[in-house]
Formats: structure tokens, sequence, C-alpha cells
């Protein structure tokens, strides 16, 4: 009768074996981002559920207020001892980084697994590569500046305002696609008198004494 049970706690040693190494093989592990405090931050937080849900690995966001974000990072970054695993610096403070030796050149990585087309080229020459021209990267874009637009459709489909903007202009009136026709259109809506002003741009206004 002894054999039997020998046999099942030789299996249930194995078995435990077995499981010790896959618990070790999943060992949790936490990567933190820092970046600024603002929302494309919370965007990324989310958006990294699904790189946990396909790897397991669980990501940890670190915001730090505008106002503070610089220095704490290049504190950090002095001290030879981060609280974060993956930074994203602004793009004017590449340079600075890099000649400091805080940031691991990924050029190899980035060649074999970035499509720089699936960017605009100043997104990677300005985010990504230091020296200019230099070919060696240091990051991905994470953030890229850009400018969405709306307009009015029930100024845009007005007979009586399509039939003065072709008048005027002698083109059709229709959403830009050139700057001389945003020009254009910011022209013919310009009318303060009836609280109306052709375009509105995101950019706020320089503070007195600015330049």
């Amino acid at each position: 009768m002894r054999k039997p049970i020998l046999l099942i706690l030789v299996m249930f040693l194995v078995i435990g074996l077995v499981g010790g190494a896959v618990a070790q093989e999943k060992e949790e592990v936490t990567l933190t981002i820092t970046w600024a405090a603002w929302a494309p931050m919370d965007t990324l937080i989310a958006l990294a559920e699904d790189f946990t849900a396909q790897t397991g690995i669980k990501v940890k966001g670190d915001p730090i207020p505008w106002p503070q974000y610089h220095d704490k990072v290049f504190t950090e970054f002095a001290s030879g001892k981060t609280s974060f695993d993956i930074v994203l610096p602004d793009s004017q403070w590449l340079g600075e980084a890099v000649v400091g030796n805080h940031l691991v050149d990924i050029t190899d990585w980035f060649n074999q697994h970035v499509n720089p087309e699936d960017y605009y080229e100043t997104f990677v020459e300005s985010f990504c590569e230091y020296p200019d021209g230099s070919g060696k990267y240091y990051g991905v874009p994470a953030l890229g500046d850009f400018c969405g637009m709306a307009y009015r459709t029930d100024l845009f489909d007005d007979p009586t305002e399509q039939a003065a903007f072709k008048e005027k202009y002698g083109y059709n009136l229709k959403p830009p696609e050139t700057w001389s026709q945003l020009r254009d259109i910011a022209e013919f809506f310009t009318r303060p008198e009836q609280n109306l002003y052709g375009v509105g741009l995101w950019q706020a206004p320089i503070p007195s004494g600015g330049g």
C-alpha cells in the first residue's frame, strides 16, 4: 500500500516545483511612467491597460505638475536613481537629457520596431533624434502638437453667404484647404458689429510686454 502513497507524494512534489517555477516566471512587474499632470497623461495610463492585458505587466502613472516637472525629473537624473522607469520629457529637453547621459540610446530597437512613416518627419526629428541628422534615437513620439479646426455649417451652407463670398473672392465658400483660403474666410466672416469673428485660434494671447 506504500507505493501508491509514495507515488502520490512524488507527484505532488513535482507539481509543487513546477507550480513554483511558473509563479516565479509570472512575478508581478510594474512600470512607472512619469509625465506632466495633464489629460494626455491620463489617456496614456488608460491605454496602458491594453498593454497590461497582453503582457501582464502593470503600468503606474506618476504625474507631476507642469511647474515642477522639469526640475523634479532632472534632479532625479542627477541623483543617479529615479522613481520612474519611463519618462516623457518635453522635446526641448532632449539634448539636455542626452548630453547628461540620462536616456538610453534605443537606435537599434527604433530601427527594428518603429516605422518613421507612421509619423510626421518633424516629429521623429524633433522628439526622438539627437543630435539633428545623427540617426541616433532616444525615444519615440508620444504626443505631437496639432491644431484641429471646426466650422459653422449654418454659415457655410447659407445661400446668401455663399453668393456673397463667391462674388468677393471668385471661388465657392467651403472649408479651407490652404492658408490663403483660411485668410479669405477669416476676413469674410469678421463682423464685430454682429459679434462674429472669422477665426478663433487655440494659442493664448501674448501678455503685455511679451515677444
